[in-house]
């Protein structure tokens, strides 16, 4: 029997015994069923045969068959899915999502989603955020362990460069969620400003031209501070949001271009990592100026530095341009200041598993750390 055919038949089961219900969950979450015999052999055969093939599907198909596939048979996804909150190596997100609109589920998905935000991946978990609400829902006392493991997960998709457009799209659909989310930590203690930085960068493609401008300019306001913060945990990862955001918001990039080329060492190394970080179609439109941040041989130390800071994205977005500037630090431009901004931009990229395009450059910057002279 298929998935499919299995799906179907407990669909039917449950429809008609829907005391079935809290066995096949006992079944999904601890791999087994208390009372085997009860089940009946059916059962037990298409239980098993879902909680084989589903996480995998879960990850294979994509969110418009998911949808159709919940829509189709309710009950049963929304039980494997609530007996599954833990479950690494599915995506629960989309068909959570399904459930969260779908009348008869949406106040029960609450609970799951919670479950999902505190057990689950990094990825599918920050997916399955947006489910909980605007800014009033988070601040709510139930979403509370929810919230505390969704600032865990910022921090370390921010230590990954990762990017999810979702959440940001979410995040500037509202002034409410974009004060919960940001706004109030960007004012807290460093933590919470480290926090700030690195939901901008991780959000930052999300947001749309069209966003409202009052919120826009909020986000600029929280955003300057943060810039110009002088811990390096907090300032790069709002250096390289700021270049994020400037690929979607055409007069970020002429703040940008003006710092570049300003008298302010601050605004030019933070300009020189926010444009390094740009979205690849506008660092290519904008040629000339990449030429100037690898060539610049005035401030080469610094320069070579703020721009190395970036390398997370120049490694995705132009592959070219990282191997140029990995190959000038390394051969020793920028010195050892150049050479330690590259080890934490490469460390970025080994996190977040693109290991064999980073183990080359590690392993040079760890020769020349022992030829150095004390």
């Amino acid at each position: 029997m298929e998935a499919p055919e299995a799906l179907s038949a407990l669909s039917d089961a449950l429809a008609s015994t829907p005391d079935l219900a809290p066995a096949l969950h006992q079944r999904w979450r601890t791999g087994r069923f208390d009372d085997p015999a009860a089940a009946g052999a059916t059962i037990r055969i298409n239980a098993a045969l879902l909680d084989e093939t589903l996480p995998a599907w879960t990850l294979a198909a994509d969110a418009a068959a998911l949808k159709q596939a919940f829509q189709a048979t309710p009950e049963v996804l929304f039980l494997w899915s609530a007996a599954s909150v833990g479950d690494p190596d599915s995506a629960l997100a989309p068909l959570l999502t399904a459930a969260a609109t779908h009348p008869d589920y949406a106040e029960r998905a609450v609970f799951v989603v919670r479950n999902r935000i505190v057990q689950g991946p990094l990825a599918d978990a920050l997916r399955c955020v947006p489910l909980l609400g605007d800014g009033a829902a988070l601040d709510d006392l139930a979403n509370q362990q929810a919230r505390a493991r969704m600032e865990i997960l910022l921090w370390e998709a921010g230590a990954r460069a990762l990017q999810f457009p979702e959440l940001g799209t979410w995040i500037w659909s509202s002034a409410a969620t974009f004060e919960a989310m940001i706004g109030a930590s960007a004012q807290g203690a460093l933590r919470g400003r480290v926090i700030a930085a690195r939901t901008l960068e991780v959000c930052a493609s999300g947001l749309a031209p069209t966003t409202d401008p009052a919120l826009v300019g909020r986000t600029l306001q929280v955003l300057q501070p943060l810039l110009l913060h002088p811990e390096p945990l907090v300032w790069i990862a709002a250096a390289r949001s700021f270049g994020r955001l400037a690929g979607t918001l055409e007069p970020l990039e002429a703040t940008l271009l003006d710092w570049v080329h300003g008298a302010s060492p601050v605004l030019r190394q933070r300009a020189i990592t926010a444009f390094a970080a740009l979205p690849e179609r506008r660092l290519s439109a904008l040629g000339h100026e990449r030429e100037a941040v690898v060539e610049d041989k005035e401030n080469e130390a610094w320069g070579r530095a703020a721009a190395a800071a970036a390398v997370p994205y120049l490694a995705v977005e132009r592959r070219d341009l990282f191997d140029r500037l990995v190959g000038r630090i390394v051969a020793g431009e920028g010195g050892a200041i150049a050479m330690r901004a590259l080890a934490r931009g490469l460390a970025t990229i080994w996190r977040r598993g693109d290991r064999e395009l980073a183990e080359g450059p590690f392993r040079a910057c760890r020769r020349q750390a022992r030829r150095a002279e004390a």
